[in-house]
């Protein structure tokens, strides 16, 4: 388990950020089976039909650690996965040594002191393969459109200690949470290093939901003590729940049959919500959220009741037996 000390978590900014070529990245690395994610089976089955036999031993290097041209750069700006190739291909690896020493230490097995000695090669090779391997995610991104607003959407809003902290452990399988502790499944091929320490936040978290399968998890650091967390990739919710198992991606039903928006909110009403607070999730007027709610509650989906100053929103029966049907 990796521990994480979340104290501050109330103060950091904290941000989604869509970066496909971390999914590449992921669906690559379980494909070949070095951090298994539970990935739908036809999707390793294309990835490998995409790259050469020898891609396990051009990527065998990184089983241990991966360097971080293999992710997009920090920040909020959304790189396409051309740009992170290209990257990647200039990546000299002249960090490579230094991550070697500190990650597995000096005496290093033949094949991690031929990456010490020509990093430049081997980071081409994977290069290589990776922009094989990408075909996969530049077919799904596009139909994780509305699964990815909705998940800005809720990150934006989660802006107190108890939300974040729920947001955190609902979004990586076997997660825990002890105190003011996140525990977090170590989930690579490779064995756990002894004596982990317990890492801190930085002051900017991205969150980074990836394509990949289920158990997706991952962590980065911030380069200036490597102790401090500034990214957490993970499943991006509700996708593998749409997966059929020959990989295609089933259509959203629900948000077909009553419109985007009006999904998004019957979605949110897992429990009675203030309408001011569904403004703020959904990050839309207040009056459009009337709007919706009244053609929902004219279809006997959703009920509403006054609560003091407060108007709340449930689903009724049919509204839950709806979802359901659909899918959520």
């Amino acid at each position: 388990m990796l521990s994480i000390d979340l104290a501050g978590l109330e103060s950091i900014r904290l941000t989604m950020a869509r970066h496909p070529f971390t999914s590449v990245s992921m669906q690559l690395l379980d494909a070949v089976g070095f951090n298994p994610t539970g990935m739908n089976g036809e999707w390793k089955r294309e990835i490998l039909d995409q790259i050469p036999r020898s891609s396990v031993r051009v990527l065998e290097p990184w089983r241990r650690f991966t360097p971080a041209t293999f992710a997009e750069p920090a920040g909020p700006r959304q790189h396409t996965i051309e740009e992170c190739l290209e990257i990647l291909r200039e990546d000299t690896g002249e960090l490579v040594p230094a991550l070697l020493k500190a990650v597995i230490g000096t005496d290093l097995p033949p094949l991690l002191a031929d990456l010490e000695q020509r990093p430049t090669v081997h980071l081409r090779r994977s290069w290589e393969v990776l922009g094989k391997a990408s075909s996969l995610t530049k077919r799904l991104w596009p139909e994780a459109s509305s699964l990815l607003a909705r998940e800005e959407r809720s990150i934006s809003t989660a802006t107190t200690v108890e939300a974040r902290m729920a947001l955190l452990l609902g979004r990586v399988l076997g997660s825990r949470i002890q105190g003011r502790t996140l525990y977090i499944p170590w989930t690579s091929a490779a064995p756990q290093p002894r004596d982990l320490p317990v890492f801190g936040l930085a002051d900017r978290v991205e969150m980074v939901p990836s394509l990949a399968g289920p158990r997706t998890a991952g962590i980065m650091f911030d380069d200036d003590d490597g102790l401090r967390v500034h990214r957490i990739t993970y499943p991006l919710p509700g996708f593998n729940d749409r997966i059929d198992h020959d990989g295609r991606v089933r259509p959203d039903l629900l948000a077909e049959l009553v419109g985007d928006v009006r999904a998004d909110l019957l979605r949110a009403l897992t429990r009675p919500t203030a309408m001011s607070d569904l403004a703020a999730l959904l990050d839309l007027a207040p009056s459009l959220i009337t709007f919706h709610r009244d053609h929902l509650e004219a279809a006997g989906l959703v009920t509403r009741e006054r609560v003091a100053r407060k108007v709340f929103v449930s689903r009724t029966d049919r509204g839950h037996s709806l979802v359901d049907l659909m899918g959520g």
